[in-house]
């Protein structure tokens, strides 16, 4: 079991990304009681990846203490995540009347997103997360997925600060303005929210890891090296699902606002939804 390939993914949803770290939490406590009164779910996993919330959360499981284990708790992350997240997404009251559905320009600030981000994590670089991970992006000027991996940042033009990755990961259409970013190489980037292809960043993960040498990466001989489907187990959590259903007559002759209606009801659905926490074994 030691040699398997522990994957853990996480979805996108924004503030919704409570509702992740309330899962990971749980299962934390579980490796708390049977394993290590001191377990982090960070030195867990071989691999995590997530898409924009679930990419934050990512990065604050892999963020390195002085002994290069994972700093935060779950739970840490949580009342991190919570209290930034609070600041991050509130909105005045002003900018609701000048700016009414986000129909006039984004809905929030990116300003005051950058400077949370900057708060936490400062000038840490991708190279230097604990666990290779992947946090994804979409880049509209090369109209291509990128993906940030901390496992392939020790090259330059592949390295980031994970602010920056951050800032990309979270840039949802419509919320936040496209991220410009540079590599530490100080190539350009103007990247969105990676979950325009893949909100849920399980598939991702389970190509991603068939390319990486995990028992030279981790330093852990034991470990699977280009692993198979045979050789991994993923966890995929996700930050909830809409059940409505629409019929023919709700969209017959159907303009865009019509079709804009149920993206606002999906939001205000998945407030109210339980979390779904799916796990795959062996792929």
């Amino acid at each position: 079991m030691n040699s398997k390939i522990r994957i853990l993914s996480l979805d996108g949803g924004g503030i919704r990304g409570i509702i992740s770290c309330v899962i990971l939490k749980y299962i934390e406590e579980q490796l708390q009681i049977h394993d290590n009164p001191n377990a982090k779910i960070g030195d867990y996993f071989d691999l995590i990846a997530g898409t924009s919330t679930g990419g934050l959360i990512t990065a604050l499981l892999l963020f390195p203490d002085g002994n290069k284990n994972a700093k935060f708790s779950v739970e840490e992350a949580l009342n991190l995540y919570a209290k930034k997240g609070e600041d991050i997404f509130n909105v005045p009251f002003f900018n609701h009347l000048l700016n009414p559905f986000g129909l006039l320009k984004e809905k929030i600030s990116d300003l005051n997103l950058e400077k949370q981000l900057q708060e936490v994590f400062g000038e840490l670089e991708l190279k230097n997360l604990i666990k290779p991970c992947i946090i994804t992006s979409y880049d509209i000027t090369a109209r291509k997925a990128l993906l940030f991996t901390s496992h392939n940042a020790q090259q330059p033009i592949k390295n980031f600060y994970v602010k920056d990755v951050c800032r990309a990961t979270a840039a949802a259409p419509t919320y936040f303005e496209p991220a410009q970013i540079q590599s530490l190489y100080k190539q350009n980037f103007t990247l969105i929210d990676g979950g325009v292809y893949a909100n849920n960043s399980a598939l991702c993960a389970y190509a991603e890891a068939r390319k990486i040498q995990f028992s030279k990466v981790l330093s852990q001989p034991q470990k699977s090296d280009y692993p198979t489907a045979n050789d991994m187990i993923v966890i995929s959590v996700g930050t909830g699902t809409v059940l409505k259903p629409y019929h023919f007559k709700d969209f017959d002759n159907a303009g865009k606002l019509k079709w804009i209606a149920p993206t606002n009801r999906y939001s205000a659905f998945c407030k109210r939804r339980n979390s779904r926490l799916s796990i795959t074994k062996n792929v």
